[in-house]
């Protein structure tokens, strides 16, 4: 009996072995299988998603620069001292309008102007010995291609661009805008453009704003032909590095951008798990294996799998695995959960770059009230609205008496400050939620009063008026008076098919121009005027 026994247990032996060595493998093979075609896809997908949000912010500190050159040649440009230069040069004027404290602030490396024929007529470059333009020479046959063409500019309709370019001294940021009056009427004296160059400062200022390593270069042939077409197709090399071709606005590629990623906090081992469950299937036996299999790693790879997949569906970086286990499968958890937290603190982070961006691009940066871009779209939109409601719609429009005499007197920082004092006069004055408050140009202002009468909007004209004059800011240069004055512009409109909101902004307009030659710091109503 004993003898047939040990007989029986030799002959199962190699079985069980076999067995054994089957599970091993299958087991094995399982995992590595489930890990390599399920769980690391899924990672590396999260990582290069994370990716490219890294990428995403260095373009938008990119694009907040040409936004910020925008917005610094749109103000310049649109300015009766540069439109009158253009006229009767005087290099004192040009400089005085464009000092190196201003370029140095907003780190420009060159200003220059161009007349109507795109003759250069006044430059001025950065003092920094970094800058790409230290020299008196201009590439004028890079940079007249970017100038715009006038013969498309039309009357209160001024034109500006912005991109990147490449020049003999290197690639450059540039922006440029057609020169016209502060009131934008008449046609474009010219062009205004400003460049900075890529140079320290500038991936400085980059670093600073993507927090991340930048690198920029001469694009080669071989980063031509492999480079993606759609950044949706971007994944980072062997080196944890990330590469772009930046191109100018005719998609040609100007520079090569790259990116030094941080290493993804996630275990990319094949072989730790499946070795452990296979080693345990081994000892608990064909019959429990399969229970414990199932249990312990594909129900667990399933959660996996199918957590990242509502993540990427669902694009809600605020899920959670929350496996709070103490072996591999919770360690994976927690390597996952710290992926998807890191992505959605990119993701919060480049929300919040860009509602700040958008922000920035309706505000004007010396007053704090909207932009011109931003009442233009407010007047569409209220125009649109008043329309179907068949209700009144207002405008104030306002200039500063003698300006340019309080600049030339007490110069432009004061001057500066007077503006910022007025706007927060006109916030004190303006304070309904539909009511927007913007600055014109220059000194001049404007005040859109939807649902508003003229009487209506003569009443805050009245109220805006006594604010100032008590206010009391000096003013020693006016023809008018001891303090600062203001003259205003009053008109309302009912939107209908007969009439257009260029006509409101006329109308308003020739209102102000009315107090200006009836003696300033005064108010005119476009009814009362004789051909309204």
């Amino acid at each position: 009996m004993r003898v047939l026994r040990h007989s029986i247990e030799l002959r199962l032996l190699p079985l069980l072995l076999a067995v054994g060595t089957a599970l091993v493998i299958f087991s094995l093979s399982a995992a590595i299988a489930t890990r390599h075609w399920v769980v690391l896809p899924q990672l590396r997908e999260l990582e290069a998603q994370a990716d490219r949000k890294d990428l995403r912010r260095v373009q938008l500190a990119i694009d907040s620069k040409k936004l910020q050159l925008a917005t610094l040649v749109y103000q310049t440009a649109i300015d009766d001292r540069t439109y009158d230069f253009l006229k009767t040069p005087d290099l004192h004027v040009f400089e005085s309008n464009s000092p190196y404290e201003t370029l140095s602030n907003f780190h420009v490396d060159i200003i220059a102007l161009f007349d109507r024929n795109n003759k250069l007529v006044a430059r001025r470059f950065a003092q920094e010995s970094e800058s790409l333009f230290d020299s008196n020479a201009l590439p004028l046959p890079d940079l007249k291609p970017l100038l715009i063409d006038l013969s498309k500019v039309k009357e209160h309709a001024p034109l500006f661009d912005t991109g990147l370019a490449l020049t003999v001294n290197g690639v450059v940021v540039y922006a440029v805008a057609s020169v016209m009056r502060s009131d934008m009427t008449g046609s474009a004296g010219g062009n205004l453009l400003l460049a900075t160059g890529f140079d320290r400062e500038m991936l400085r200022e980059i670093e600073d704003s993507a927090q991340l390593p930048v690198h920029f270069s001469k694009p080669d042939a071989a980063d031509l032909s492999a480079a993606p077409q759609f950044a949706d197709k971007l994944y980072r090399d062997e080196k944890n590095k990330l590469s772009w071709l930046l191109r100018d606005n005719k998609q040609h590629p100007v520079l090569k951008l790259t990116i030094s990623l941080p290493r993804r906090d996630y275990d990319t081992n094949l072989l730790a798990l499946p070795v452990l469950v296979s080693f345990a299937s081994s000892l608990i036996g064909f019959g429990l294996i399969l229970l414990v299999f199932r249990h312990v790693l594909i129900n667990p790879m399933l959660l996996v799998g199918k957590h990242l997949r509502k993540v990427r569906r669902d694009g809600d970086y605020t899920l959670r695995l929350n496996i709070d286990t103490h072996d591999e499968i919770g360690d994976l958890s927690r390597d996952i959960d710290a992926l998807v937290q890191h992505v959605q603190i990119q993701q919060d982070q480049l929300h919040a770059q860009t509602a700040e961006m958008q922000a920035l691009s309706f505000q004007d940066g010396l007053t704090g009230l909207a932009n011109r871009r931003r009442f233009d779209q407010s007047l569409a939109d209220n125009w649109a609205l008043a329309h179907r409601a068949h209700a009144p719609l207002a405008l104030i429009m306002f200039d500063v008496d003698y300006f340019k005499n309080y600049n030339d007197h007490y110069g432009h920082q004061l001057g500066d400050e007077a503006l910022k004092r007025l706007a927060a006069i006109v916030r004190q004055v303006v304070v309904r939620q539909s009511d927007v408050a913007a600055r014109y140009g220059g000194e001049e202002f404007a005040i859109l009063l939807p649902e508003t009468t003229e009487s209506g909007a003569e009443q805050i004209a009245l109220r805006l008026q006594e604010e100032i004059h008590k206010a009391a800011i000096p003013h020693q240069q006016s023809h008018i008076g001891r303090f600062l004055s203001i003259s205003i512009g009053v008109a309302a409109l009912v939107p209908s098919n007969k009439n257009s909101q260029r006509e409101l902004v006329h109308s308003a307009d020739a209102s102000l121009y009315s107090s200006k030659a009836s003696g300033r710091n005064c108010i005119t109503l476009a009814s009362r005027l004789v051909d309204y």
